[in-house]
């Protein structure tokens, strides 16, 4: 769909040597950017995915990952803060 919009000269700019760099047009650049904006936010995390680990390997059971305090508290322990070491 064709659509004008005015958009900042020099966001256009640097839109276009991203799109570049990244080796797409300018068209999916902005067509990703705006999906990106409206999705809902508790969709979109800063916080990369942890990788869930079986049999064996990871933390153990009831120590919360998302606290960097239990983690470290885990790593304290030793080999006893982590199963399969």
């Amino acid at each position: 769909m064709r659509t004008t919009v005015d958009l900042d000269e020099e966001l256009v700019a640097e839109a276009r040597r991203r799109a570049g760099q990244a080796g797409v047009s300018l068209d999916e650049l902005l067509d990703d950017a705006i999906r990106f904006a409206l999705t809902p936010s508790e969709l979109v995390s800063d916080e990369p995915d942890l990788p869930d680990f079986l049999r064996g390997t990871g933390l153990r059971a009831g120590v919360d990952s998302s606290s960097n305090v239990a983690l470290l508290d885990a790593a304290d322990d030793g080999p006893q803060g982590c199963v399969g070491l």
